[in-house]
Parts: C-alpha cells; structure tokens; sequence
C-alpha cells in the first residue's frame, strides 16, 4: 500500500474515534450556557421582582397614610396651624418621607411639616395636578422640594368634605437619599440596579453613583422599559459593558406604575463556567 494511502486511512481512523467525543464536548457545553442562561434570567428577574416589592411597599405606605391624613378635621378646615402641628408629629415617626403637607384647590400650601419662609405653590406640580384631575391617589416625579431642598418623589390624595367638594390635596415625598439607601442595603450581589420614575430619571441606583439621581436613565436600558412585553433583554451601555437586564413595573394603586426598576448583570460573567469548561 503506497505511505500517503496508510497515511490517510490512518487520518481517517483518528477522526472516526475523535469527532464523536468533540461532538459531545459541543454538546455539554452547549447544554451548559443554556442552563447558566436561564439561572441567570431567574436571578435577575427574581432581583428586579424583590427591589421593585420593595418600593411598592414604600408607595402603598404613602398611600395609606394620605388617605388617612385627608380625612384630617385640620386639612377639612384649611387649618394651617393645626395641620402643620400634625404634619410634623408624622414627620417624626416617618423620617424617611422629606415632607408631609397639604395645598388648597388654588395650589397655595397652607400646611407644612417643615417651617417656610415663603409661600409655596405646587399647583405645577404632577401630583398636584394628577390628585385633581384624576380624583384619587397621584404619583408625582422626581423632584427639588421648595420646602426643604432635597430631592425627592411626591404623591398626591385629594381630600373632600362629606359633600364631595375638594377642600385641598394632601401630599406626601419619598426622599430619593432613603431610595438609595434601601437599594444599596438589598442583597443582590454583584447587580447593577436603578430605579427610575415614570419619565426615566434616576431616583437611586447601585453600585452608588453608577447612576446619578437626577439625571436621565441612558437611552438604550430606557427604551427597553417602556417596552412593556420585553421585560428581559442583553443591552450593551455606553461603556462598552454588555449586561443582561430584567425590568419590573413598581404598581401603584391608580393601576400607572409609580416607579420602574431596572437590575443586571453583565453577560461576561454568566458564561465564564462555559469558557472554564472548555479550557479544562
């Protein structure tokens, strides 16, 4: 048999007994970045669900307390002292809220948990303006309080005497400092997460200062929120950092999410197992 014919058979029986076993090593590793694919969807929509829980319970509290407060014989009565004595006493058990008050139909506040030196009025407000138009619970956005100068998200409740006439709009504001302080403080790991009001800007987000509160979330993770069906998806961000990300609407009771809360973690990180398997 001439050398270049025993030297291909040979070849041929190599590859006969090796293609099956890289076969199977394409296989398990493929089977590999599927499962690691989806326990990485599961955690990062299982993290999304949790800080998302977390501001809705936030929301839900504000709404209790200014549905209570609005049937206050002090708001009623348009009585700055007396509403003011109380809005404080409030203040005090809830520090985490930057005011509590109330504003007559004109938008003029007469009611304060904080003393002003100045009158205030929030009728350009959207909490202000949503509580009016809409007759229940309103959500606000991210806001510089008049008041205090901190940054912060309101709500609105109207209040009504017993013949359904509006006599004010109650209001109440999550502190954006107490949104980042309980973002940071939830066990997510090694995540990037933000919260975003209903116009895309940032009210907290860690790791700090990945996104500044008060700025506009960036564009590409924004625009993949208001896409309502699409509540995963691979985005690359402006630093080159490709992250899988999970989004989930934070409910409210007018059935407008107050909130959205964005969590991901890079894609790098899913698949390193694969590249680890593979070098073995």
């Amino acid at each position: 048999m001439p050398l270049a014919g025993l030297r291909v058979r040979l070849l041929l029986l190599v590859l006969v007994a090796v293609i099956p076993g890289f076969g199977l090593f394409l296989y398990a590793a493929s089977a590999q970045r599927r499962l690691l694919d989806e326990d990485a969807v599961d955690q990062v929509v299982g993290a999304a669900r949790l800080a998302a829980g977390q501001q809705e319970r936030n929301v839900e509290g504000v709404r209790g307390l200014l549905a209570a407060f609005a049937q206050s014989p002090a708001v009623l009565a348009r009585d700055g002292r007396g509403c003011s004595e109380a809005s404080r006493r409030l203040r005090r058990v809830l520090p985490h809220l930057s005011n509590i008050g109330a504003g007559a139909p004109d938008g003029e506040v007469f009611c304060n948990s904080v003393d002003v030196r100045a009158p205030i009025h929030i009728d350009d407000r959207r909490y202000f303006r949503g509580a009016i138009e809409g007759g229940a619970f309103a959500v606000g956005e991210y806001q510089v309080s008049r008041a205090r100068g901190v940054a912060a998200i309101n709500f609105g409740f109207p209040a009504r005497d017993e013949a359904g006439r509006l006599r004010a709009v109650v209001f109440a504001g999550i502190e954006v400092a107490s949104i980042q302080a309980q973002l940071g403080a939830l066990p997510l790991g090694e995540a990037t997460a933000v919260v975003v009001d209903h116009a895309g800007i940032v009210l907290g987000a860690r790791p700090a200062g990945t996104y500044p509160a008060g700025s506009p979330l960036e564009p590409a993770v924004l625009e993949r929120i208001r896409l309502a069906p699409a509540k995963v998806a691979e985005i690359r961000d402006a630093g080159g950092v490709e992250r899988l990300w999970a989004f989930h609407a934070v409910g409210s009771p007018g059935g407008e999410p107050a909130m959205w809360v964005a969590v991901g973690i890079p894609t790098a990180s899913i698949q390193q197992p694969v590249h680890r398997f593979g070098r073995r």
